[in-house]
């Protein structure tokens, strides 16, 4: 259209559409609810068990563990990549968690079980 570059794009919209659709009929949306309530619930488990950890935070599937003091989180996060499992870090001592949006419960698992054995070998 005149005087944008990308506006009025049919082929994209029509795959925006079917993303949205895709999205709603697989309930994306509540998975991530469902599962980020899972994952922190973990997360708050093993900062309340861990003294390397201090407290989990987050919202949907987007979410943060504080480590105790003196603890890297890229010891963690190479730990944690060794295990096969990619999670990132956010400032000098908050591991980051953000899952795929279509992660499941016995996943959610796994990376909890993953994540106490690296926080106890340290």
């Amino acid at each position: 259209t005149h005087a944008t570059t990308f506006g009025g794009n049919p082929r994209c919209a029509a795959a925006a559409l079917a993303a949205m659709e895709a999205m709603e009929e697989e309930n994306i949306i509540g998975n991530c609810r469902e599962m980020g309530k899972h994952l922190l619930g973990k997360l708050e488990k093993i900062a309340e068990s861990s003294p390397r950890a201090k407290n989990a935070r987050g919202r949907g599937l987007l979410i943060g563990l504080e480590l105790a003091g003196g603890i890297s989180p890229a010891t963690i996060v190479s730990a944690m990549m060794a295990k096969g499992f990619l999670i990132g870090s956010a400032g000098e001592s908050v591991l980051r968690f953000a899952p795929p949006l279509i992660v499941t419960k016995d996943q959610i698992d796994l990376l909890a079980d993953a994540l106490s054995s690296a926080l106890d070998s340290l």
